[in-house]
């Protein structure tokens, strides 16, 4: 596997927490009073009973379920909880360790089941209220947590693991049961729940690292029902871009900002294989000895059979993380020419959703120009006059009458200069003259006397950033007076 995707999970936790302190859970809402009609309730798996079933930790794995809002439904829809993942000894500890709120998702800690709530609510497409959620409210709901920090993909029913797991892992105990526990989930589902014997349509549904496991076993959900059940994936936030930097692999990830700032490309690299993850198996035939290159959705997509539509901001910070361009700098005047470039990495790489390099039809995506990490619940991003849940509604369906979403949404603001996040209502880079601004003089840190000293001092560069007097002010917090209502002479 590429270096890439060890690095991209491990970020995906700050980026999940980040995603927390705001509210943007998908697949999980904190709203206080909720139809009661949306509760979803708890299922544990069986110890023993399948092949895995087990948390990062040992404890035991599980799944809510609720019923649909008719009572009697066809249509289920069945989420991946995401949130970050890890590989290392280190990473593992910790991310085992943290803290889940229990607001959002069955609470306790990341890496166990313990303090797992009975209930929990559904939010999005998992709510059973017809307001909120008018094209799935009528569903069965499945909410998977993510307790295995393998982005639901781990093969690793044994702790120990001999012969697979690096040298310094050897006792540290902790479980990848990841895929494992998508089947046992499965036949479970057969077994506890009667209505799944009618099952007819599927959306099959995750969210950062639960994206990744959607984007993965879409065609392994779909072969599980022998194409007796329509099942259609809609994976969010988890887009992996190839490369359009001149002599790059166009099929490898982004080049690293440490390399693309001196004009050199990012050698191949791989990683031990901890969770024994599993792979697209369309991909692993078609790519054979090239198969880790199957570990990015941008290779992995073409060979993906079933229906998908793609959710995905076009500026991901957790991708610009995943490239090792600091958090600190995402805002910095040198390196907006750099977070162009992977931005256009992300929106000529999905173009094959459209122009499908096997011929495939039908295939949709939402790609917003924006600087974020999902948005589902929060943030407004509409594309046009379609919002993200008008346009999955529309392409599961297959609605193609006059106001209906057109299957692919791209915000294609981002194609003029200065080629930055623009979409309207998603979070954007600071403006070029509040990023040169405080380039120069640390706005934030910066005194309002001090600050306008600054400027003054920097009014050349300042100029070229287009910045104005007037908001050189606003910038500097300066606060007109009777005897000074301006400081602009």
């Amino acid at each position: 596997m590429h270096l890439v995707a060890v690095v991209f999970l491990s970020l995906l936790n700050a980026a999940e927490q980040s995603r927390q302190r705001i509210g943007l859970q998908g697949g999980a809402t904190s709203r206080k009073g909720a139809d009661a009609s949306s509760n979803l309730d708890q299922f544990m798996l069986p110890e023993g009973k399948y092949e895995g079933g087990k948390c990062l930790d040992g404890t035991q794995a599980g799944f809510y379920y609720g019923p649909p809002s008719s009572g009697n439904s066809t249509l289920w829809v069945i989420y991946l909880r995401g949130g970050g993942g890890c590989e290392t000894e280190n990473s593992c500890n910790s991310w085992a360790k943290g803290d889940v709120d229990p607001e959002i998702t069955p609470g306790g800690k990341r890496g166990g089941s313990a303090g797992w709530s009975k209930t929990m609510t559904g939010g999005d497409q998992l709510s059973s209220d017809a307001t909120e959620n008018p094209d799935f409210h009528d569903a069965h709901h499945v909410y998977v947590p993510y307790c295995t920090g393998d982005a639901h993909l781990g093969q690793v029913s044994k702790p120990t693991w001999p012969g697979k797991q690096p040298p310094s892992w050897p006792g540290l105990g902790y479980y990848f049961d990841g895929h494992l526990n998508f089947k046992a989930i499965l036949q479970e589902l057969s077994a506890e729940i009667p209505a799944a014997t009618s099952m007819q349509r599927v959306l099959f549904q995750g969210s950062s690292a639960g994206g990744i496991g959607c984007f993965t076993q879409c065609d392994f959900l779909h072969d599980w029902f022998d194409g007796l059940v329509d099942v259609k994936c809609n994976p969010k936030s988890c887009w992996s871009p190839g490369n359009t930097q001149d002599g790059a692999d166009p099929d490898s990830p982004p080049t690293s900002w440490e390399n693309w700032k001196v004009g050199e490309v990012d050698p191949p690299r791989t990683r031990p294989p901890v969770h024994d993850a599993y792979r697209h198996q369309g991909c692993v035939e078609a790519l054979g000895q090239d198969k880790d290159k199957c570990d990015t959705t941008h290779n992995m997509y073409q060979y993906v059979k079933a229906p998908m539509y793609v959710i995905h901001d076009m500026f991901d910070y957790a991708v610009l993380a995943n490239v090792g361009l600091p958090k600190k700098l995402h805002f910095a005047l040198e390196t907006r020419e750099y977070v162009a470039y992977v931005g256009h990495c992300t929106r000529v790489s999905m173009t094959q959703i459209k122009d499908h390099p096997q011929g495939k039809q039908g295939d949709g995506y939402f790609l917003p120009a924006c600087y974020a990490h999902g948005s589902d619940g929060v943030i407004a991003t509409p594309i046009g006059d379609f919002g993200k849940a008008d346009g999955l509604g529309d392409w599961f369906f297959g609605r193609t009458s006059e106001g209906s979403a057109p299957r692919v949404l791209v915000d294609e603001c981002a194609s003029m200069p200065p080629y930055l996040p623009c979409t309207r209502g998603c979070p954007h880079l600071p403006s070029l003259c509040k990023a040169t601004l405080q380039s120069i003089c640390g706005v934030s840190e910066s005194p309002t006397g001090a600050c306008l000293k600054c400027a003054n001092s920097s009014q050349q560069d300042l100029g070229k950033a287009k910045c104005t007097c007037k908001e050189v002010e606003k910038l500097c917090g300066f606060v007109p007076t009777p005897t000074q209502p301006t400081s602009c002479v």
